[in-house]
């Protein structure tokens, strides 16, 4: 009997523990409700590097052929979160990487990631960042090809 009751004790708190595995996420991007969205589409040649200086919370498409050097932007709530994927310029996916940094006003980088070019996006989240302090973007191309990046970022309250 001993050994039945603790059979259905293993059991029970087995199965309470897997709960949690029910609530992962399904791989959609979920952006919070408050945020303030923004969104950058560039087109970047090969082993270049490029700044961007976004509109502030505006949609911007842009084709940049040569160096470009950003302004800062300012950030009115205390977390960001930004995604980004890229592709080649008909859309598939290209041998290489590429990489996108969130820069610091004094050029520090707060955030990075360094990427596949393959369509998939890829996202930072919940970077703490501090009130109307300026911020920008530096984006790299480390392919032998032309590249189409898309950034999207957005900040929130939590």
């Amino acid at each position: 009997m001993k050994k039945f009751l603790a059979l259905v004790l293993v059991t029970v708190l087995t199965l309470s523990l897997s709960a949690n595995v029910f609530a992962a996420e399904n791989g959609e991007n979920i952006q919070p409700e408050n945020a303030k969205t923004h969104t950058i589409e560039m087109t970047i040649e090969p082993g270049e590097e490029y700044g961007i200086m976004p509109c502030m919370w505006d949609t911007k498409n842009e084709t940049v052929s040569s160096t470009f050097t950003t302004d800062y932007f300012t950030v009115d709530s205390p977390f960001f979160a930004y995604e980004s994927y890229a592709t080649n310029t008909s859309g598939g996916s290209a041998s290489g990487t590429y990489k996108v940094e969130f820069l610091g006003s004094i050029g520090n980088v707060i955030s990075s990631i360094e990427v596949p070019i393959n369509g998939v996006t890829y996202k930072d989240d919940w970077i703490p960042v501090h009130i109307n302090n300026s911020y920008r973007f530096k984006l790299y191309n480390y392919s032998n090809t032309t590249i189409k990046i898309h950034l999207t970022y957005y900040s929130f309250y939590s």
